[in-house]
């Protein structure tokens, strides 16, 4: 190359080489570098275009993914993301066939869950002042009674306490137990015939799936089946709408309703109340109590021994 420069350069020289045997041999060596030396360059310039062309595609993917507001490092390398806890799908569709996708389980039901009760029919009338009830106030508070509780009319006023039952809210709730119970312990006669209008009082607070509600309402129905003769009787053709809850229950473990009891108050145990209850509505509901108790509360065990 620098020979061929030189020649070019010098005309003196350039004659003086003319007629050397070699100098169309340096000449033929000097093509086919320059043709070399084109194709390279021209192969270099095709590889450098197209790789210019890559990293444009990919500089437009990552301002797609990053955005153009960003706060994106050039020196940090990016990787795609591996992660697939965020690609979930529910069960029975064509998502849940793909490898990337994780079959997530049904919602929670809700069996358990505690629902609100509605507005009662006893809170109205004992802010209106139309209940012969008012609360004393003390160490422990009680109830006195404005008229003669035999005097009474039971058709009105018991299913009205019973309404209450579904009350979490003091005073409202320790009003309707007490009135309840002072009027089972002075019904005597008068409770049986009043039987039907209960039920959708109980079914209502034991619907409610509070502990402390469901917990009362057990006591005070153990309290209704003892107030009277035929009253367990009465209420076995009414199992059907009330004993779903105690099937329900039965098995739930206890937890705390957020009450403080003194050390000497015994805890409420839903999980012991259920079959107490189950057993006293046996016992007095009749021939029929057990079978229909049975239907409702599969897993439920006669107490009572049968002569054959």
């Amino acid at each position: 190359m620098l020979l061929v420069n030189t020649l070019l350069t010098n005309h003196d020289t350039w004659l003086h080489f003319q007629h050397c045997p070699d100098i169309s041999m340096v000449t033929r060596k000097h093509n086919k570098a320059s043709s070399y030396s084109r194709r390279v360059c021209r192969a270099t310039s095709t590889y450098t275009h197209t790789r210019t062309h890559i990293l444009i595609s990919q500089l437009r993917t990552l301002l797609l993914i990053f955005g153009p507001s960003s706060s994106f490092n050039r020196t940090t390398p990016v990787y795609m993301s591996r992660d697939t806890s965020e690609l979930t799908t529910t069960g029975f569709t064509v998502k849940a066939a793909m490898k990337n996708y994780r079959v997530v389980g049904p919602p929670p039901t809700g069996a358990f869950q505690e629902r609100p009760a509605k507005p009662t029919t006893f809170r109205k009338f004992y802010d209106r002042g139309d209940l012969p009830i008012y609360l004393v106030h003390g160490t422990r508070p009680t109830i006195t009674w404005k008229v003669d509780i035999e005097t009474l009319d039971y058709n009105h006023y018991l299913p009205l306490f019973f309404d209450g039952l579904s009350e979490t809210a003091h005073p409202y709730a320790f009003l309707a137990r007490q009135g309840a119970e002072d009027l089972l312990d002075h019904g005597g006669d008068k409770i049986l015939p009043v039987i039907p209008q209960l039920i959708i009082p109980i079914r209502n607070a034991l619907n409610t799936r509070n502990h402390q509600v469901m917990c009362t309402t057990m006591k005070v129905l153990q309290h209704l089946v003892k107030s009277g003769d035929k009253v367990g009787e009465a209420l076995v053709p009414y199992f059907r709408q009330i004993l779903h809850i105690f099937d329900l229950f039965k098995d739930k473990k206890s937890k705390s309703s957020g009450v403080v009891r003194s050390h000497l108050q015994k805890p409420e145990n839903i999980r012991e109340l259920i079959p107490e209850t189950l057993e006293l509505l046996e016992r007095t509901g009749g021939n029929d109590a057990f079978v229909h108790i049975k239907i409702m509360v599969p897993t439920y065990q006669s107490c009572v021994a049968y002569s054959p």
